[in-house]
C-alpha cells in the first residue's frame, strides 16, 4: 500500500463525504437561530430598498443637523447631491446671530476642495488631502455600506443576531479594516437596511476611536426608493451629532460640471 495511504480507500471517500455535509451545514446563531446567508441578505437588502444600479444615477437631500461638543450643541442645514459613482457636492449652513456661516465641500472622484464662506464673502479655500479627502470620499458613494461591502468577496461574515435599540437584527463582521476602517455592519431584520455600521479609526495618538453610526425612521419615496430618514454617530459613547432628513429626491438631473473643482469660484 502506497505510504500515503495508511487506511482503506473507504475510509477517505467517508471523510469527504463528512467534510462536504459539514460545508453545507447552515450557520448558527448562539441559540442554535440558523444565520441567514451573505447572498440571502444583499437579496433582501435590494429588494426592499427597490434599489437598482441601472435606474437610481443621482440623488439629493436636505435636512437638519445637530453637531455637539462637551455641553453645547449647534444647529445648522445641509444641502447633499451625489452623482453615480463617486461625486459629492455639500452645502452646509449654520447661522451665528445675524451671521451666516456656510461651507461647500466638493469631490469630483478623484479631488475634494472645501470652501468657507461668511456673509457670503469666501474666506477660505482648501484643497483636501489625506484623512479629510479619504472621508470625503468614504461619504460619496451613492451605494450604502452594506452594498459596497458585499462587493468585496470574502471580506463580510455573517456573525449572529442582535438587538440594536429595540431592532432585531442580524450582525455582520468586516474582516478586512482596509474598506474604510469599517469593523462591522448590523442589518435590520423588518426590511435589511443598515440599523448601524462601526469604524476603528486611529485618532491623533495611538488610541483608537470607536465610531457608531445609527439608522432609523425608514421611509418611502414617491418614486418607491426606501431610505433612513434619521441617523446619529457617537465617538466612543459619546453623541456627535443627529441628523434629520427633510427632504429627498432620485435622480436629480446634475451634470457632471455641477461637480467640477476648476470650476468652482466664490460665486458657486
Amino acid at each position: 500500500m502506497h505510504k500515503f495511504l495508511r487506511y482503506p480507500f473507504f475510509y477517505y471517500i467517508t471523510l469527504l463525504c463528512v467534510l462536504l455535509a459539514l460545508a453545507n451545514l447552515p450557520l448558527l446563531g448562539a441559540d442554535g437561530t440558523e444565520l441567514p446567508s451573505l447572498e440571502y441578505l444583499r437579496q433582501k437588502h435590494i429588494e426592499y430598498s427597490n434599489y437598482s444600479n441601472q435606474k437610481l444615477n443621482s440623488y439629493y437631500f436636505s435636512g437638519r443637523i445637530k453637531t455637539f461638543s462637551g455641553e453645547e450643541a449647534m444647529d445648522s442645514v445641509i444641502k447633499v447631491f451625489k452623482k453615480k459613482p463617486n461625486k459629492l457636492k455639500s452645502i452646509f449652513e449654520q447661522s451665528i446671530g445675524e451671521n451666516l456661516f456656510k461651507v461647500v465641500t466638493v469631490y469630483d472622484g478623484k479631488q475634494g476642495v472645501r470652501l468657507e464662506y461668511f456673509n457670503d464673502v469666501i474666506n477660505s479655500r482648501e484643497f483636501l488631502d489625506g484623512d479629510s479627502l479619504k472621508a470625503l470620499e468614504f461619504e460619496s458613494y451613492i451605494k450604502g455600506i452594506f452594498l459596497r461591502a458585499s462587493e468585496k468577496v470574502g471580506i463580510l461574515k455573517v456573525d449572529g443576531f442582535e438587538t440594536i435599540k429595540g431592532i432585531e437584527c442580524v450582525r455582520l463582521s468586516v474582516t478586512d479594516l482596509g474598506f474604510h476602517n469599517v469593523d462591522a455592519i448590523w442589518l435590520r431584520l423588518d426590511n435589511f437596511q443598515e440599523a448601524k455600521y462601526r469604524r476603528l479609526k486611529k485618532n491623533s495618538g495611538e488610541a483608537v476611536d470607536i465610531e457608531d453610526v445609527f439608522f432609523s425612521d425608514y421611509v418611502v419615496t414617491d418614486n418607491e426608493q426606501l431610505y433612513a430618514q434619521s441617523s446619529e454617530k457617537y465617538v466612543n459613547d459619546i453623541l456627535t451629532y443627529t441628523f434629520q432628513v427633510d427632504h429627498f429626491k432620485f435622480n436629480f438631473g446634475l451634470f457632471n460640471s455641477f461637480f467640477k473643482i476648476e470650476e468652482i469660484t466664490p460665486d458657486n
